[in-house]
């Protein structure tokens, strides 16, 4: 399923008051889809919030996003079987405590946050109770930005990692993405080229 961004995740009155740390054209370059001025501004509130912003953060952050997302273009949870069949094995996981919790609060944002702990921990700290009322379908289409940035700096406190540099690819994408058998996440080496195009991009 795909969610297309239509609004601006964290408002402000005026495209004056927003710093750029990325620019649209940056964003092409490294191979986002749908890129729109409500999307750059979105990202570039979200870095300032968040403090994503010395140059070996914003590399990470959209590397992983990058990724994440498949490029822009899938902001929700994807799933092979029937809907219903398959977010029904998540009603009691993840924080999820009844009958249709785990499709509610599927995955949601260019790095997905999932299950109503997060989605109720975010809703406090964007103070907008819909997040938690409405679910993925709301976060996906106001806040795909922020909720990638609260997962990334708040639950997950991956900026510290990041500081690191190139070296860290691999412990962010653990981070971020868990690890198979073989110690490594899903998409390695679609992260790892994800990473090297957004540097050589981001200065």
């Amino acid at each position: 399923m795909i969610q297309k961004v239509e609004c601006d995740p964290i408002k402000l009155p005026s495209n004056d008051n927003i710093k750029t740390y990325v620019t649209a054209n940056q964003l092409k370059n490294i191979g986002f889809k749908n890129v729109n001025v409500s999307m750059v501004n979105s990202l570039n509130l979200t870095l300032e919030k968040y403090n994503i912003t010395t140059t070996a953060r914003i590399r990470h952050f959209l590397a992983q996003t990058l990724v994440e997302s498949a490029y822009g273009a899938r902001l929700t949870e994807m799933y092979n079987d029937p809907e219903e069949v398959y977010f029904k094995q998540y009603d009691n996981r993840n924080g999820n405590s009844k009958p249709g919790d785990g499709s509610k609060y599927r995955g949601a944002g260019y790095i997905q946050i999932t299950g109503k702990d997060v989605y109720e921990k975010f809703s406090e700290r964007a103070l907008d109770p819909k997040i938690l009322d409405d679910g993925y379908s709301y976060v996906a289409n106001n806040y795909p930005w922020e909720a990638a940035g609260y997962f990334w700096s708040e639950y997950k406190n991956i900026n510290p990692t990041a500081d690191k540099g190139d070296s860290a690819i691999l412990t962010v994408s653990i981070k971020v993405n868990g690890k198979n058998i073989n110690g490594l996440p899903n998409g390695w080496s679609e992260r790892q080229k994800a990473y090297k195009i957004v540097s050589e991009n981001v200065k």
